[in-house]
């Protein structure tokens, strides 16, 4: 009888973690420009926090070593249009937002009119969605853009260091739609049909 009060007591706060953590991944020293020959080299950090009421329980931290040797992307990911469809409108509920935003672009398109008119739609597009994304808990001054215009030279630099934050609930429940659309499609033939046509 202890021994199953004890069981219900870990299974509630393991219910509880997951309702109520937040999962946030912070990307530092993301730089990529036109002239970089091999971003494998970049000194871009991705650290994965699980967070409940504010105080962080988990970190674990991906540098680009550790991120070549997980060869992400060999074994693509397949599914059904459907499950695609289901997956696109439970991240649109996850409520994926930032909680840190410092971006630094540099545009440089040879042409000094090409240019300007490059720097104000790119400094439209994000102003149109910061609103949508930004965590409104968090101070304004979290948030920081700056897209600078180089003349006379075809040059683009990209500068970010930003906080994604997501409830957990939703992020586990994308990853089970994806395995489970994964495996559904593996098990249903996908063979190309042919038509024949005789005179």
């Amino acid at each position: 009888m202890v021994f199953f009060f004890i069981i219900l007591f870990v299974f509630v706060l393991i219910t509880i973690f997951i309702i109520f953590a937040n999962i946030k991944v912070e990307i530092k020293n993301l730089e990529l420009n036109t002239e970089m020959k091999d971003i494998k080299k970049s000194n871009v950090k991705v650290i994965i926090r699980l967070e409940l009421f504010s105080k962080s329980f988990i970190n674990y931290s991906i540098n680009m070593s550790k991120f070549n040797k997980m060869q992400i992307g060999k074994n693509k990911i397949k599914l059904e249009d459907n499950d695609k469809k289901k997956i696109m409108n439970r991240f649109k509920k996850a409520n994926i937002g930032l909680d840190k935003l410092d971006l630094y672009i540099i545009v440089g398109l040879d042409d000094c009119v090409l240019t300007s008119y490059a720097v104000g739609v790119l400094s439209t597009i994000i102003s149109i969605i910061l609103p949508y994304v930004y965590n409104p808990k968090r101070n304004l001054k979290n948030y920081n853009y700056k897209v600078k215009p180089i003349y006379n030279k075809f040059f683009s630099k990209l500068q970010l260091n930003c906080i994604i934050s997501a409830k957990l609930v939703h992020i586990i429940f994308i990853i089970l739609l994806i395995w489970k659309g994964s495996r559904k499609y593996e098990r249903t033939p996908h063979r190309k049909s042919y038509g024949y046509s005789y005179e």
